[in-house]
């Protein structure tokens, strides 16, 4: 008896699947194409039904699964979708008819307009990293260079630990933007690096508590002296 066979041929945006790498464009609806072939060489039926599910390789969750295609009863199913991030997905179809059951997939890459090439985005978040790890640097090392940033003393330590106290605030800052920036241009980020991010952040600001304690105490201390230098005669403390 002749079986009915289901031959399918994928064809994603008029691309066959021994081209190049296949590009989406990330933040835009975008319409995956699928065209079916029966065994005779004509269109797959109204009977036949069609389902999708792609998954995010970089870290393994689905965006859609077994979500059901639209036929046009031409041959053609479609199905639209949105890509939230960039990075590797792979997507797969199986379509069903009383006769059979086929299943395809393949891969794809997401970027910022479709294209090979670098995001945009990826651009910006470096630049914005390598200016804040600039500021974050002057600001660590200007107290050092130039201990007296003020005449008066008490300004003076003031400016010196706010220095610092913006220098770590800074760097968690940066942290902060790395782990999403590199969530976004699709880059593989282990585990392990958000949690050394974390901690990092967090060490960040038990450090600036501590600074901010440090001060206030060091401002009492310094009170003192200026108090007990002014009692012994003194006019010009510093």
């Amino acid at each position: 008896m002749k079986l009915n066979i289901i031959w399918l041929v994928l064809i994603l945006l008029a691309l066959p699947l021994a081209s190049a790498e296949l590009y989406y464009p990330q933040g835009k609806v975008t319409t995956l194409t699928m065209n079916c072939i029966g065994e005779s060489g004509g269109p797959c039926t109204a009977a036949t039904k069609c389902n999708i599910s792609i998954t995010y390789n970089n870290d393994g969750s689905y965006l859609v699964k077994d979500q059901p295609m639209t036929n046009l009863l031409n041959g053609d199913f479609f199905y639209n979708v949105t890509f939230n991030n960039y990075g590797d997905y792979t997507f797969k179809t199986s379509c069903k008819s009383a006769a059979s059951n086929v299943t395809s997939t393949y891969a794809a890459k997401v970027t910022q307009l479709g294209t090979a090439g670098t995001n945009a985005d990826s651009i910006s978040f470096l630049a914005v990293t390598i200016f804040i790890l600039v500021v974050t640097g002057v600001l660590f090392f200007f107290p050092l260079i130039k201990p007296i940033m003020a005449q008066n003393p008490f300004t003076n330590l003031i400016l010196r630990r706010s220095c610092w106290v913006v220098a770590l605030w800074l760097m968690t800052l940066n942290a902060a933007i790395m782990a999403s920036g590199i969530s976004q241009t699709g880059w593989v980020m282990l585990k392990e690096m958000f949690q050394y991010m974390w901690l990092f952040g967090w060490a960040a600001y038990v450090m600036i508590i501590y600074l901010i304690v440090k001060t206030v105490f060091d401002l009492v201390k310094l009170w003192n002296e200026i108090a007990k230098f002014k009692r012994t005669g003194g006019d010009d403390y510093g």
